[in-house]
């Protein structure tokens, strides 16, 4: 009966190359032919972040109690209206609505690939190789989008509509994905909710009961919120390494390869512990705030492919500490509350530092916020440092006391 199931791990991955938004490298060029700045962009970005965030937790129990496999149609029928209105689209307002249906796509659907592949693999009696597996499904999506982002650009200078064309087919090829090829992991009946409304109670009781999930959530915000503030002004900072336009597709499709890589290295660090690997990760981000902070001309580039290998093992190792951390009935609404939070930092990141951007250019942006980056992470070391030593002093003083043998 369990083989039954295999064949979700082949079409998670076919379904994962084709779902991701592929229209990165052009976006902020797309806007800018419109006469948008960078606090309007990042208004935009904001919107779809935002509305991620609101609804994420709701998309998550969606997910929970109606299935894995509804909410990915969704999601993927979703991406085909965003790309049908970047097509038509030719204002502020226009985009601001494919922003905000993108965010409802990524609030119903961001996490059913991680949970529909962990709940397949526990059937298999495999969640122990999770980060391998999440890994090797990333690795074709990232070398087949590199390989999609290298003709981009060059479409781009031949019609600006072009990429969300091809954008809006790839949405129609997940959505057929999802419909006739993943299968559904029975629930038992303790693993089941009724109600989207129980789902959400039950998960934010389960969070409230877990200070390491508390600490994971928060850490999976800040590097990602930092991480993806990165990738959204790799077009500026591209720009301003002196690359062409024409060749910005094989820096795009390079970086994905690097990303591919990065997901793929994580699990070849399992001898070392979670901790050792986010210190590890905040180093290198922090790095590479500053490079882009101060870096000049092709070094720039440097900066861009550590940012992909820090996306790709980023996402697999916050996968890995959360989903070890939950129960199966919570584990898309435990997610989505992870992403809720990541996605209100980014929003507000991303419309406060375009803002600061438009004011003292874009370089001197990354240095600021090198140092919010800092700041964040080191608060939530600490807090979390000094609640495992409370928790520790607490289980000590409730240990009985032994008896005298006088």
């Amino acid at each position: 009966m369990n083989n039954k199931f295999k064949g979700n791990i082949f079409a998670l991955t076919i379904h994962l190359m084709f779902s991701k938004r592929i229209t990165g490298p052009v976006m902020m060029l797309f806007y800018q032919y419109f006469g948008l700045n960078f606090t309007q962009i990042g208004i935009l970005s904001a919107i779809y972040w935002l509305t991620d965030a609101f609804l994420e937790v709701i998309g998550g129990a969606f997910s929970d109690v109606y299935g894995r496999k509804k909410a990915s149609m969704i999601y993927a029928t979703l991406g085909m209206l965003t790309m049908t209105i970047f097509i038509f689209g030719n204002n502020f307002w226009h985009f601001a609505l494919a922003n905000l249906v993108y965010g409802l796509s990524l609030a119903i659907g961001g996490g059913n690939v991680s949970s529909l592949l962990f709940d397949t693999l526990k059937i298999l009696k495999l969640e122990h190789l999770f980060k391998k597996y999440r890994g090797q499904i990333v690795f074709p999506q990232k070398i087949f989008n590199g390989i999609t982002l290298l003709l981009l650009p060059m479409l781009f200078l031949q019609n600006i509509r072009f990429p969300f064309a091809i954008s809006f087919l790839f949405s129609f090829i997940a959505f057929l994905t999802a419909t006739l090829f993943f299968k559904e992991p029975p629930k038992i009946k303790s693993e089941c909710h009724e109600k989207v409304s129980q789902a959400i109670r039950s998960s934010f009781a389960e969070i409230l009961s877990n200070n390491r999930l508390i600490v994971s959530i928060a850490l999976n915000a800040v590097f990602g919120g930092f991480t993806l503030l990165l990738f959204e002004y790799f077009q500026p900072i591209i720009k301003l390494s002196g690359t062409p336009l024409a060749t910005f597709g094989i820096i795009y499709a390079i970086s994905r390869i690097f990303e591919a890589l990065g997901g793929l290295a994580v699990h070849k660090f399992e001898h070392h512990s979670n901790i050792k690997l986010l210190i590890a990760n905040a180093i290198l981000i922090l790095f590479t705030l500053l490079g882009f902070g101060f870096a000049k001309s092709h070094v720039l580039l440097f900066f861009i492919m550590m940012t992909a290998l820090l996306d790709g093992a980023t996402g697999v190792l916050a996968n890995s500490v959360i989903h070890k951390e939950v129960s199966s009935k919570n584990r898309t609404t435990i997610a989505s509350f992870a992403t809720t939070s990541s996605a209100l930092l980014i929003a507000i990141s991303l419309a406060f530092f375009g803002s600061i951007g438009d004011h003292i250019g874009v370089q001197k942006m990354f240095v600021w916020a090198g140092i919010i980056f800092v700041i964040l992470g080191t608060t939530i070391f600490l807090v979390a440092n000094h609640s495992n030593k409370k928790q520790k002093q607490i289980k000590f003083e409730l240990r009985p006391a032994r008896r005298s043998n006088v």
